[in-house]
This record gives structure tokens, sequence and C-alpha cells, in this order.
């Protein structure tokens, strides 16, 4: 008779327990299935906006990216939605996202005639066109028949029809004949840094590397700072493409590449912007650092109660069962936000932006900011607006630098 009661009363902890682990399951499947993010516009936006969207909501597993080439807008540019602003997604849904890969790198193009032009007219054609692998080599005559920056020839040798990512040299007259000392160029902007070998006739040679620093940061040069070159002699540069990026499902959805009937995936060396003169030292911005991942989404546990020991003490013939627990209803909280100053922060979403835009994006909780601006033609000569650099000086300071238009 004992026994009999020992093994009831097993069962009936066991059957306890299941009832709770239910109970918990439905609580969880209740959640997910009644929980809807709402839709913002994507469109226009760089694709972090809809991967921070999509971590915040938890409905990273139910994006989608679609890459295309697209003539107009620049790479990780979402150029369209499969859902409107304002709708829902439900839990059983997909968001769709047409993202654009830039211009296509093997599209062909028959090339100008640059016989009698000048830099400023060579350098205007190949951005306008998007090409993304020129380089310009400064070599000295004194004939009279060519001016300053004139065209005197283009390499491979008569060249007539190229794609936008073939290697392309351009070879300038330059009247100049002096020794110019390297500064060092790691303190400098990408773009400062083209203008200053422009102004002083000196052929910059690039080279991409992935890199943890941002895009566009310069890791190394050579010959080295400090050493002195002369007119129309070649530096090269080593810069950042930004760090690789890891196709997970968690941060980037399903990922597809649409190709057009002329085109690969391919990796191109981006193209120099036209410079503005500048002085014969660049104007130093501080490098800006890489994207700071957002903190991972919690995953609720699940807890699966132990089964009831079988002891040989006696137990009460009919025990009290507890209560069982009822699903909860309650959404999970959302994760803390990080305090402190960031690591680093997304430039290229802050084009046309103010220190304002920057600083009300990522927040002042546990950070304090200092702004230098610079808004004058020394400092800013392409006159542009947006982010120029950004230094986390310690865990709760940090100098946002940003170029103001002065005109």
């Amino acid at each position: 008779m004992k026994v009999n009661k020992v093994v009831k009363t097993v069962l009936y902890c066991c059957a306890c327990a299941a009832a709770i682990a239910a109970g918990a399951l439905g609580g969880t499947y209740y959640y997910s299935a009644s929980h809807k993010a709402e839709i913002m516009d994507f469109t226009n936006k760089n694709i972090t906006i809809a991967k921070d969207w999509a971590k915040k909501n938890r409905v990273s597993e139910q994006m989608a990216y679609i890459y295309v080439f697209d003539e107009d807008k620049d790479s990780d540019i979402i150029l369209k939605q499969s859902k409107k602003e304002g709708e829902f997604l439900g839990s059983d849904e997909i968001l769709t996202l047409n993202v654009s890969k830039g211009a296509n790198p093997d599209k062909e193009f028959v090339m100008d005639d640059f016989s009698g032009k000048s830099e400023k007219e060579i350098k205007a054609w190949f951005t306008k066109n998007k090409f993304s692998n020129v380089t310009y080599e400064y070599r000295y005559t004194d004939d009279d028949q060519y001016t300053e920056g004139m065209f005197l020839s283009i390499k491979p040798e008569g060249t007539k029809k190229a794609k936008r990512s073939d290697h392309i040299e351009i070879i300038l007259a330059t009247k100049k004949s002096e020794d110019i000392t390297i500064p060092d160029l790691t303190l400098y902007s990408l773009e400062n840094t083209e203008a200053w070998a422009s102004e002083n006739r000196l052929s910059l040679n690039t080279v991409w590397t992935e890199d943890d620093a941002a895009y566009g940061t310069i890791l190394s040069s050579d010959p080295a700072a400090g050493t002195t070159l002369h007119t129309g002699d070649v530096i090269n540069i080593t810069v950042s493409s930004g760090p690789a990026i890891e196709d997970t499902n968690e941060d980037m959805g399903a990922v597809a590449t649409a190709s057009t009937p002329e085109s690969h995936s391919t990796t191109s060396t981006p193209a120099s912007s036209t410079p503005t003169p500048a002085p014969s030292t660049p104007t130093p911005a501080p490098s800006t650092p890489t994207p700071v991942p957002s903190p991972p989404t919690p995953t609720p546990a699940t807890l699966t109660p132990a089964p009831a020991p079988v002891t040989s003490e006696p137990v009460p013939d009919t025990p009290t069962p507890e209560p069982e627990p009822q699903p909860s209803t309650e959404p999970e909280p959302e994760p803390e936000p990080v305090q402190g100053c960031p690591a680093s922060i997304i430039t290229s979403i802050f084009t046309n932006a103010t220190a304002n835009d920057v600083i009300a994006y990522y927040g002042t909780q546990g950070c304090s900011w200092t702004v230098v601006e610079y808004n004058d033609s020394t400092t800013n000569p392409n006159n542009y607006m947006g982010v120029a650099g950004y230094t986390k000086t310690s865990a709760n300071t940090a100098t946002l630098t940003m170029f103001v238009r002065w005109q």
C-alpha cells in the first residue's frame, strides 16, 4: 500500500511539472505569435538603420536583403521595401529590402579624347562616369605647348574602351620641380591627402584593404613620413575599406544578390574625388573608427523542471498541489541601453548633418561630447557638411569633429 502511494505521488509531481513547463512555453508562444513591429520608411537610408531597427524589434531573422547595382545611389543605400511605412510586420512575415551595390563596376565606356584637356576636365569625366581605379602621374616638361596639369598620355596606351573597374593611368604635365617632405599622412583624411598630393604634383597610389579602422582611414604610407620626394614621385598609401562583414542570420537576415546580364560581384578601388587646391600640408582630420555592433538580443531561457526524486519516506495520502502559473502576456523587457560614449560612430549616415544630429542619435547618457568644427576654406576646402572624425577619449568623454559649410 505504501509503495502505491509513493508511485501515485511521483506521477502527480511529474504531471505538475509538465503543466508548469507547458504554461511557460505557452506564454512564450503567446508573445511570439502576438508580437508585431511597426515598419518605418527605410528608402534612401543606409542599411545600418534597417539592421538597428530589426535588432531593436527582434525581427532580424525576418529580414531579407536583395543587393542590386544602381547608377544613382551609393552602396548600402536602401532603394525600396516590400511593406509600407506604418504597416506591421507579423511574426510569420518577411520584410524584403532592395539595397544598392553602387554603380556596376563592369559597365564599359568609350574613352573621351583627353588631348589638350586640363587635369580638372579629365578628373571630372572619370568622376561623372564613376570610374574606380584611376591614378594620376605628374611628369615634368619644359615644352611650352603644355600648360600645368595638361594631358600628356594614357596607360594602357591606345585605350579606346574601358570598364569602370579597369586600372587607368593618366600622365599629366607639370612645370614644377621642387623637393617635398612627406608629413605623417595617417593623421589626415584621405580627401585632404589627395588634394595635398595633387597640389604638390605627387602621384598617389592607393591600396585598399579590410581593417577595423573606419572606411577611408589612412593606415600607412610608403615612403614613410619625413622622406623627401621630388615633383612627380609616387607615394603609396594603404587605406582601410572597413572591417569585413560576416553575413549571419542574426545580423543580416537573408541576403541575395541580383545580377544584371553584364555584371558580377567585384571589389574595386574607389575613385579619387576631384581635388580642390589645398595648402602644401594637408589639414588634420581625426580618423573615424568603425561602427559599433548593436548588443545581441537576449533569448529567453526555457526552464525545464527537474523530476521529483523518489523517496522512501512517508508522504501524505492527499498532497496539496501548488496553483498552476498563468501564462504571462507581458512583452519581454527591452535590453538596457549601453551607457557611456560609443566606441565609434557610423559616419556614412550623417551626410549634410550637424553635430546636434549626431549627438541626438547616439545620446548623452553617460557621455560628454566635445565638438570641433572645420568651417573655413583652409580646413574644409571642399565646403563639405558632415562628420570629419570621431575620437573616444575615455569611457565617458568623446570628441566629435564636423565639417561645416563656410559659404
